[in-house]
């Protein structure tokens, strides 16, 4: 299943070796379950998020295929999203659906974009817009570096605690290649659920290769938690729950208490918000203007969307063209899906 080596396979197998270093680190197996677990293609954080006792391994995107095939399928056009200040660019069609950006940070030096009305940092700050201000690396993903700004009446709030004006500015100018973003007013259901994060979803979109025609492959709806607000990624300690891509309607929630087994529930764990069930607002909408914008960048046929979904719409807060194998295949395996199979058989995936 991984001898297939392309030209930089080398590269591909250092990086999958260093991801299965870590992902040991904490995974509480024997050395019998690792073996099987190389043997078909994962690393030791597989059972963490991964039901074999109901799947056969066969049926999920492995480690290995995605690792060593699956993030080539967008090269050499995958730069384009790494590089939000490009990807902005990119989609200037659809800029209806992108969060505003007010300005530019390198080496401590603040740039606002379009500024007519002769607005300074500390204006915008002191005063931020309604929902407030998210402060994000110019690249990277997974939620690191990423600072939210909220005006909390008389005082200000950052990454959801007091602070002084100053020290905010000072958390501003410590970021040395970032991008000032407004931050997204969720729907009222998202902010239900867990209010202290931005709440996303991720949705995978294909594009068929027998009709050219864009498909979404698998969604599901990423909540914060008190461990890893102010942001909402698996990574960092969310959870998140399957959309039924039919009706829009949310799974059961999956999570990973301090870092152990795979566990079901139909509540948020911190404020008990009802989630199985709940229903994604805008949600024909969400999936039309997705595909459409996938079409639009067919040219990468392979995209992970991350999106907030707000009261009327949605805002792309990022895209990525490698999206991992875990968070997608928590409410089930994809390869059961046969215009999924038949996507990654087209791209030597599998």
């Amino acid at each position: 299943m991984i001898l297939d080596y392309s030209s930089d396979m080398a590269v591909s197998m250092i990086l999958l070796v260093d991801a299965e270093v870590k992902a040991a680190k904490n995974a509480d197996i024997n050395w019998a379950t690792r073996v099987w677990l190389w043997r078909h293609g994962f690393i030791s954080i597989a059972p963490q998020v991964f039901d074999f006792d109901n799947h056969d391994p066969e049926d999920y995107l492995s480690h290995a295929q995605h690792r060593l095939r699956a993030c080539k399928i967008d090269e050499p056009l995958i730069p384009l999203f790494h590089d939000k200040r490009m990807f902005d660019q990119l989609l200037n069609a659809y800029d209806e659906y992108l969060p505003e950006c007010y300005g530019v940070i390198t080496d401590g030096e603040v740039r606002l974009f379009d500024n007519e009305e002769s607005r300074s940092i500390d204006d915008l700050v002191t005063a931020p817009p309604t929902g407030g201000l998210v402060v994000k690396p110019t690249e990277g993903m997974g939620g690191r570096g990423v600072d939210v700004i909220e005006s909390n009446g008389d005082s200000l709030r950052l990454n959801h605690k007091q602070h002084d004006p100053s020290d905010v500015m000072t958390a501003i100018k410590e970021h040395t290649d970032s991008l000032l973003y407004e931050r997204v007013q969720q729907a009222d259901y998202a902010t239900d659920i867990y209010p202290d994060a931005s709440n996303t979803l991720r949705i995978i979109t294909m594009i068929d290769p027998d009709t050219d025609q864009a498909f979404i492959a698998r969604a599901v709806h990423r909540f914060g938690t008190d461990a890893s607000a102010p942001v909402d990624n698996w990574s960092r300690g969310g959870i998140c729950a399957g959309v039924d891509l039919e009706t829009g309607n949310l799974m059961e929630v999956a999570e990973t208490p301090g870092g152990g087994k795979l566990k079901r529930r139909k509540d948020h764990p911190n404020t008990g918000a009802p989630v199985t069930g709940t229903e994604v607002e805008n949600w024909e909408m969400i999936q039309e203007e997705i595909c459409s914008i996938a079409e639009y960048l067919s040219r990468t046929p392979y995209i992970g969307w991350d999106v907030i979904v707000t009261d009327h719409a949605f805002k792309i807060i990022e895209a990525n063209g490698r999206p991992g194998p875990n968070t997608m295949q928590i409410p089930g395996p994809m390869l059961t899906d046969e215009r999924v199979q038949r996507f990654y058989c087209h791209h030597d995936v599998i």
